[in-house]
C-alpha cells in the first residue's frame, strides 16, 4: 500500500516536471504553482521515510535551493528554474544526488550547444517559414533563438534528470 502511494506520488513529480519542462521550451517561463505543487507532493514522505532520510531529503532541497537563489540574484539562473530545481531538489536520495546534478548539467550543456547551433544556422529561418507554429508566442525557446538571443530552457534540463535518477 505505501509502495503504491510512493509510486503515485513520483508519478505526479514526473507529471509535474515534464509540464515544467514543456512550458519553458513554450513560454521560457515555468510557473511557481509548478514548483509548489512539486513541494507538496513531497510532503506525505514526510511520514512515510525515516526521520533520518526525511532530515536528508530537506537539507539536500534547502542547500539546493539556497545555491539556486544565490545563482538567481546574481542573474545567472532564472527565477523558475531556481524555484523548480530548489522543489525537485527533495525527492532524489544522497546517492542520487550526484547522478542528477552530473545528468542536469550535461543535459543543460547540451541544449546550449544546441541553442548556440540553431541560433548560427539558418534552420531556424527555414523552420519558421515552413511551420512557424512551431515558435509559438514571441517568447518562446524557438522564437528568442530566431531573434539571435542565446537561451537555454533550463526546466528541460531539470525534467531529464528528474526522471532519470527518481525514477
Amino acid at each position: 500500500m505505501i509502495e503504491m502511494l510512493i509510486l503515485a506520488l513520483h508519478c505526479a513529480v514526473f507529471a509535474a516536471v515534464v509540464l515544467a519542462a514543456y512550458e519553458d521550451v513554450r513560454f521560457m517561463r515555468i510557473r511557481n504553482n509548478i514548483a509548489l505543487a512539486v513541494v507538496a507532493l513531497f510532503l506525505p514522505m514526510l511520514v512515510l521515510l525515516p526521520l533520518n532520510e526525511v532530515i536528508a531529503h530537506l537539507v539536500t532541497g534547502g542547500v539546493i535551493f539556497a545555491i539556486c537563489a544565490a545563482l538567481f540574484f546574481a542573474g545567472l539562473f532564472g527565477g523558475g528554474d531556481a524555484k523548480l530545481l530548489g522543489a525537485v531538489a527533495l525527492w532524489p536520495t544522497l546517492h542520487e544526488v550526484p547522478a542528477f546534478l552530473m545528468i542536469m548539467t550535461i543535459t543543460g550543456g547540451v541544449l546550449a550547444i544546441l541553442a548556440i547551433v540553431l541560433k548560427k544556422s539558418k534552420f531556424l529561418d527555414e523552420l519558421k517559414v515552413k511551420n512557424p507554429k512551431l515558435f509559438g508566442p514571441e517568447e518562446g525557446w524557438l522564437a528568442s533563438l530566431s531573434r539571435g538571443e542565446t537561451v537555454v530552457p533550463y526546466g528541460v534540463a531539470i525534467a531529464v534528470a528528474t526522471v532519470v535518477t527518481v525514477f
